[in-house]
């Protein structure tokens, strides 16, 4: 809109107010009966000009509003004019409002009523959408008149002069020349330049060039420009050159249009062939006569073709498209972003897979969410999300769309329909990057220049071609991997297919690109999706959430978004990064003001205003936006401020693990103290029992609390303040910073956010009596018909009227079912209310398969099942019901109503029963919290065998062994900073070339994380500071059980600095890890029950003596093996100042570590260690001989060398037995050597975790009982992929990744035994 002065829209005899709002106009508060509305006007709507503040000419829309003559117009209280631009959906909405009401039918000067508005500014070549609507709006029928108008493109004559084509470029001619030297192959091109554009992108391209010339040029003030490009004699081609002169305007930056111009070199310097012939007369005359032969012949074979079979001719076609076929290698590495949907696990595995085929087997250098996640968590999605954009702007990358369900669905979301979320998107740290991406990248989508860039495909195995959004219909489709080959080729901009000959790559093809390594890992991800596919059809909207809460506050931002995003981009300003969580009103904002500053220079077009204008937005965000950003604010989902999900709930529900919800109004107004803790306590115990994870909600201090610690139970137990809250409380207790128990309602929200789906509770509100005329209804019922969970209850209280709160439920669309062989709806303290339920179910097994359809369908309404009271206390129903009359009454003479009825009677019938309801009241909630218990276990079953599909079914032989414990990690955490080198040698005392990543690394973290994500979950006890670092390590670690990591206040947060060589080796180590110490035995000695039963205890060097001592005297005391890892020489000595190392079964020391243990232990030991490999070997083997006299197995790292394992030799195997054994040792002793797999010196990244990730995966090898080769080659496999990453973890981690087989194409070398001498 054009600001330049108000609107005055008032007239005589009329009172008129002017406002306007970036949105939909979709304000159903308007919408009233047809009857009472006024008739539509009359609308004119073209395209005009007129100046903006800058005194620019632009054009703008001219509407010319009238209203009809008729009575309808003494109920007209307003217009509402809505104007949508079509392609990329931003809207402005306008509305004028008359606070008096139209007293005659026109005007004075009796004429119809009308309003002109020439304010709203368009771009040239766009088509606009104009909605015109008088208010208020009727409920059917038309509600608005529509007309859609082209605004004429910058070529229109009428547009070319207009500011906003100049800096299009609508009037650059740059009547370009050339001219050519033969003095050094030297080809000049002069060009004009344009009044907008600073920089021009000049090509030379020729089909037979590997690599078009190019140069980025500045015109530095000057009206014309000379380039010159030097060609070798061989790059002086026959055939066409053509320059292609690429300019930058301010208003189109890279979707400006190429101007090319084609010219041929003087022949006398053009080499056609190689070497040159001279060629005779006698010459000539020959090979004229042997051409004309050879035409005859050819003619007369072409008859025989055509009278051939059509098999023949589609074999002897065959045969020359085969002979026309060119192997070419991959000359150059491309560079590619994925835009994707995260639909499934399944589906994020096929597209890690993907990336990895890419990068292994095409050279590509890909740019993924998935494996950049510390700068993204960092920096947060939408800065991520823009910085990729600048990236793409400036450079010839790719954008690779992977169309699938998610990628159409929310496409439509975007476009007005059903926003919707995935179960993925809820459980990723960044939540939907795909929307997003879609708002940044779309704007330039569209523009034809720009197709070049993006490349739409889908995986037709799994997707098809009705995954993709009808935007990108203007661009070629490929199916992947049938049509991989030809993406390649569009990604390394060449083409396949060329006059005269194909060409291909080996190995990438839809029919041979599984046969290698990364081809078979993708191939099996596609078919696990496949199988998982066929067992499930309806998948995806299995996989659908209620995106409502979760996409409220995104769904503003996208609006206000929407309305700015092509002004930021035009001054080229980055979309802030905090934009996705930092609250709407701060939001809106900010957005207020950058807009009036955008509408003070959007048209200046001037750096200075440019650099201006950066400064004014920065000096408004800094002071309130900016101290917003952090990491944990950056991340979407359910964990966010006002919703805390303790660590046990999160991570059984990370793991599919049965969870069951639990309300906390029991506790703070159903019993009195101290019952109400006691059974709160008890039932958590009960569902404990029957295998689940109890949630109990509640709400303290403004903070939602999914799971309670024993001391949050005991403060709600004792609180005299607490509220009960329901939906409708929930906003005033969190604004209050309040605290408070919460019904039935308001723990299925926090509930059903925190993706829990069986909620147990004691009973159900329901219609009070005399509802029809009181109107008294529960929210839970309501609530029940809204939201997607299984309550588990005693039916209703009998209290109410059972008969109408049936008929309400039912209304609601929520399913029914009594829990057992009657269909008789209980009424909470007696089995018999007199009514039945539509349904029953026998089982927990029935229950869930209730559960799971209901979820399914995506019905968006809840499950009661009505649970009996055990029959044992259902005798003393009657005498309950008979006081339970009483109470009743003595409320209505007392005048007590709403929430405070239900307190008050419960209270007055323990009374009256004299504590006989209260017990009774207790079984009852016993016996649901064991039968809801059940129910959660059987619908986690039922889950994971659905999601496990049938290539993950188990033997009956796996299925009886008993489960194994997790195993547990004790360490250091750290923040890594590493620099690499460029030069062969570091230089000291001064700086010297490289660059520098950060990561997140600690040898216990490395180790835990690299356990996680080969499928075992160990849980991680260590110790952060409060800093800023301290929440990036938290959202970067999600994926592992850091319940156990202690946040200390006033500490920092380990942090860790290596500085390597070019080769990758470290040349210098600091670290600041003084809260390292801080991993005391007190705070260990918590988690004594998991370290007790633990499979595997790992012990990091880093901490504390006494802690080591605490942890292997456990561990000894419990038969629980230790894996003890040194971290450096200095600390390799901690178990072995005392006995606390004949605990340990394991150590992975390199040669350095293994000579402090040596010397800690008084030992003889070597001060100058062997150089050649078969001396190291023996004298690793000779030093390990004292150690495993207790010690299992002793690894130890060889570096670039490979890995010595040490220990007893196992018979009928030619290793080590890597399992300790109860008996002692007495079998002879061995060390094998495996040499390190190769790696090239320009592969490494960094070796920070690649002994850690050798641990990690020796260990995953260990606790899947595997044998000591597999262990051994799985540790190997997960060093080179650290090695490969510049994280110490290498994100490409899985249980794929490491396996001997698939991993790794080639035979394995087979290792070497050497004996030892005890």
């Amino acid at each position: 809109m054009i600001k330049d002065r108000p609107v005055q829209c008032s007239q005589e005899g009329l009172s008129c107010s002017f406002n306007i709002s970036k949105s939909q106009c979709s304000d159903e508060g308007w919408v009233k009966p047809r009857q009472d509305c006024p008739v539509l006007p009359e609308a004119k709507v073209e395209v005009s000009f007129r100046a903006d503040e800058s005194k620019d000419i632009v054009p703008v829309l001219f509407l010319t509003l009238t209203e009809p003559a008729d009575g309808s117009i003494f109920s007209l209280q307003g217009m509402e004019v809505h104007v949508l631009e079509v392609t990329t959906n931003n809207s402005l909405c306008i509305r004028y409002m008359f606070p008096n009401k139209i007293t005659s039918i026109l005007k004075q000067d009796m004429k119809p009523w009308s309003f002109t508005l020439d304010r709203v500014v368009v771009d040239p070549g766009l088509t606009y959408q104009v909605s015109v609507s008088n208010l208020p709006k009727p409920d059917v029928g038309r509600r608005a008149e529509v007309q859609n108008i082209s605004v004429p493109g910058c070529t229109d004559p009428s547009m070319q002069k207009l500011t906003v084509c100049l800096e299009n470029g609508s009037l650059w001619d740059p009547n370009p020349t050339w001219s050519f030297s033969d003095r050094g192959g030297l080809i000049t091109m002069t060009f004009n330049t344009g009044k907008f554009s600073e920089l021009y992108r000049v090509g030379l391209h020729h089909p037979d060039f590997h690599t078009n010339l190019s140069l980025t040029v500045s015109k530095d003030n000057c009206t014309s420009v000379n380039v010159t490009f030097c060609l070798s004699a061989l790059q002086l081609k026959c055939g066409v050159f053509v320059f292609v002169i690429k300019p930058f305007f301010v208003r189109c930056m890279n979707s400006c249009s190429e101007y090319q111009i084609k010219f041929r070199i003087p022949e006398k310097f053009k080499i056609c062939s190689s070497p040159e012939i001279n060629i005779t007369n006698r010459q000539y005359i020959s090979w004229a006569v042997f051409g004309l032969a050879g035409l005859i012949i050819c003619a007369f074979y072409a008859a025989l073709l055509h009278s051939n079979s059509k098999e023949d001719s589609y074999s002897s076609h065959n045969t020359l498209d085969k002979e026309q076929v060119e192997s070419v290698p991959v000359q150059r590495p491309s560079k590619v972003l994925i835009i994707y949907s995260l639909d499934h696990p399944l589906y994020k595995e096929i597209v890690l897979k993907l990336c990895a085929f890419l990068r292994a087997k095409c050279g590509t250098e890909v740019t993924l969410d998935l494996l950049d996640f510390t700068w993204l968590s960092t920096v947060g999605s939408i800065q991520w999300l823009d910085m990729q954009r600048e990236k793409l702007s400036r450079s010839s990358d790719k954008v690779l769309i992977l169309c699938s369900p998610g990628v159409y669905a929310k496409w439509r979301g975007m476009c007005g329909g059903r926003r919707v979320l995935t179960r993925e998107d809820v459980r990723s740290p960044m939540g939907d990057m795909l929307t997003p991406a879609l708002a940044l990248l779309v704007p330039d989508f569209v523009h034809a220049s720009s197709f070049h860039k993006y490349i739409v495909a889908y995986l037709d195995d799994v997707c098809n071609a009705k995954d993709v959004p009808s935007l990108f219909n203007v661009a070629v489709k490929y199916q992947l991997m049938k049509h991989f080959e030809e993406l390649f080729f569009r990604l390394i901009d060449k083409e396949k297919h060329e006059p005269g000959r194909i060409k291909q790559v080996d190995g990438i093809s839809g029919d041979d690109y599984f046969n290698s390594s990364p081809g078979r890992a993708l191939k099996d991800a596609i078919e696990a999706f496949q199988a998982y596919q066929l067992a499930n059809p309806n998948w995806f909207e299995m996989e659908l959430v209620d995106a409502d809460g979760e996409v409220e506050e995104s769904g503003l931002v996208w609006d206000c978004t929407c309305v700015l995003q092509n002004h930021l981009w035009a001054t080229e300003i980055t979309t802030p990064a905090l934009i996705n969580n930092i609250g709407v009103e701060t939001y809106f904002d900010a957005c207020e003001n950058i807009s009036r500053l955008l509408w003070q220079t959007t048209h200046g077009g001037l750096e200075s205003q440019r650099i201006t204008l950066r400064m004014k937005i920065l000096k408004k965000l800094s002071s309130g936006l900016w101290r917003c950003i952090s990491t944990s604010s950056c991340m979407s989902g359910k964990y966010d401020r006002l919703f805390k999900v303790h660590p046990t709930v999160r991570e059984a529900l990370a793991e599919h693990q049965p969870v069951v919800a639990l309300e906390s109004t029991i506790i703070t107004h159903g019993m009195p103290y101290p019952h109400n803790l006691s059974t709160a306590k008890e039932v958590e115990a009960i569902v404990r029992a029957e295998g689940a994870t109890p949630a109990t909600v509640g709400v303290l201090e403004g903070t939602v609390h999914v799971g309670l610690s024993p001391e949050e139970l005991d403060f709600l137990a004792r609180s005299k303040t607490a509220l009960k809250v329901s939906r409708r409380d929930l906003p005033y207790v969190i604004s209050k910073g309040l605290s408070g128990g919460t019904t039935v309602s308001g723990t299925m929200i926090a509930a059903h956010r925190a993706g829990i789906p069986v909620f147990v509770t004691g009973g159900i509100g329901g219609v009070h009596r005399d509802g029809e005329n009181s109107l008294d209804v529960s929210a839970d019922l309501t609530e029940l018909g809204r939201t997607p969970i299984a309550v588990v209850s005693a039916g209703v209280k009998s209290i109410l009227d059972i008969e109408r709160t049936l008929e309400f439920l039912e209304t609601q669309g929520v399913c029914v079912a009594t829990y057992g062989k009657s269909k008789s709806f209980p009424a909470f303290f007696s089995t018999q209310s007199g009514f039945t339920s539509p349904y029953n179910v026998l089982n927990a097994e029935e229950a869930a398969n209730l559960i799971a359809s209901a979820l399914s369908l995506g019905l968006q309404s809840g499950v009661l099942l009505a649970v009996p009271i055990p029959e044992e206390h259902a005798a003393a129903g009657q005498q309950i019901e008979y006081a339970i009359q009483v109470a009743v009454d003595e409320a209505r003479l007392k005048g007590i109503r709403g929430r405070d009825v239900t307190p008050f009677i419960l209270q007055r019938v323990s009374e009256l029963t004299e504590g006989q309801s209260l017990q009774a009241n207790i079984a009852l909630i016993h016996n649901n919290a064991k039968v809801g218990g059940q129910i959660a276990c059987a619908l986690s079953e039922r889950v994971k065998k659905c999601q496990s599909g049938p290539r993950s079914s188990k033997t009956q032989k796996e299925k009886n062994q008993p489960s194994k414990s997790k195993p547990v990690v004790v360490g250091g955490v750290n923040v890594d900073f590493i620099a690499k080198g460029t030069t062969k040698k570091l230089l000291f005392g001064q700086t010297n070339p490289g660059s520098v990543c950060q990561s997140f690394g600690g040898v216990g973290r490395n180790i835990a994380d690299c356990l996680s994500r080969l499928g075992h979950k160990p849980l991680f006890i260590s110790a952060i500071g409060t800093d800023s670092h301290s929440d990036a390590v938290l959202n970067y670690c999600e994926h592992m059980n850091t319940s156990a990591v202690a946040r200390l206040q006033g500490q920092r947060t380990a942090t860790y600095c290596a500085v390597i060589t070019e080769s990758g080796e470290l040349s210098l180590g600091l670290g600041d890890m003084d809260i390292h110490q801080q991993i005391k035995e007190q705070y260990v000695s918590q988690y004594e029950e998991q370290l007790r039963s633990a499979s595997l205890v790992v012990l990091d060097g880093n901490i504390p003596v006494s802690t080591i001592d605490y942890v292997c005297s456990l561990a000894k005391k419990h038969s629980v093996p230790v894996w003890y890892e040194p971290t450096d020489a200095d600390k390799a000595c901690k178990p072995f100042l005392s006995d606390s190392w004949k605990a340990l079964a394991y150590t992975s020391p390199n040669l350095a570590e293994l000579c402090t243990m040596r010397r800690t232990l008084h030992l003889p030991t070597p001060e100058v260690l062997p150089n050649s490999l078969e001396d190291v070997l023996s004298c690793a083997a000779a030093l390990t001989c004292p150690l495993l006299e207790h010690l299992c197995c002793v690894v130890v790292t060889l570096g670039a060398l490979g890995v010595l394992v040490c220990g007893e030799h196992e018979a009928g195997t030619g290793t080590v037995r890597l399992r300790p054994q109860k008996h002692k040792q007495k079998g002879r002793l061995c060390a094998v050597y495996y040499p390190a797999l190769a790696v090239r010196s320009e592969e490494t990244v960094n070796v920070s975790g690649a002994g850690d990730s050798l641990a990690g995966g020796m260990m995953a090898g260990i606790l899947q009982g595997k044998d000591t080769d597999c262990c051994v080659h799985m540790g190997l496999l997960a060093a080179r992929l650290s090695l490969f990453s510049p994280h110490p973890i290498a994100p490409s981690l899985t249980a794929d990744a490491v396996h001997p087989e698939r991993a790794h194409s080639q035979p394995w070398t087979k290792p070497t035994c050497l004996w030892m001498e005890s």
